[in-house]
Formats: C-alpha cells, structure tokens, sequence
C-alpha cells in the first residue's frame, strides 16, 4: 500500500476499507487470468526468450501488488501503531 493509499485509508471507514480491497481483489484476479492467458499463449506459440523475459517482469510487479494488498488486508484487520502520535510526556521529578 502506497503512502498515498494509506493516508486515503485512515480517512475510510471500516466499511469502505472493505469496500475498496474487495475491488481491489477482484482487479487482481482479472491481472492473474490475464497473465496466465498470456502465459498460455506464449507457451503455444514458443515464445523467444525475449518475451518470456518481458512476461517475468509482468509477474514479479503482480507478485509485488499480491504482497501489497495482502499486507492492506492485515492492516485493515489489525492496524498498526500510529507512528505520528507523540507519546505522552512523563512527569519531570522534583528535586527535593
């Protein structure tokens, strides 16, 4: 989850978090069905090693976007510490 995503994701209710990874799932299945398509058809054609090549760049940025939404749907569960909040100030001892 991008920076950007996870600011967005803090101003989301529980619902809409939901909401968003649900559709965020389904986009990946539609990437993983594509790849295989693609993976199936450069297998039949006997594609050079260029293009296999190509294609393994394809799947290790759909493995990084698999990580991505797996680690958002951790975070969505059970959310991490706020690192922006300051903690509290202990007292300052007296002297005495």
């Amino acid at each position: 989850m991008s920076k950007h995503n996870l600011a967005l994701a803090r101003h989301m209710t529980r619902a809409e978090q939901r909401a968003y990874l649900k559709r965020e799932s389904m986009l990946l299945e539609d990437r993983l069905r594509a790849l295989l398509k693609e993976g199936d058809e450069l297998h039949a054609r006997k594609a050079s090693s260029a293009e296999w090549a190509v294609y393994r760049v394809g799947l290790r940025d759909f493995t990084d976007l698999i990580r991505n939404h797996r680690l958002a749907l951790q975070w969505m569960r059970y959310p991490p510490c706020q690192i922006e909040t300051v903690p509290p100030r202990l007292p300052t001892p007296r002297p005495g």
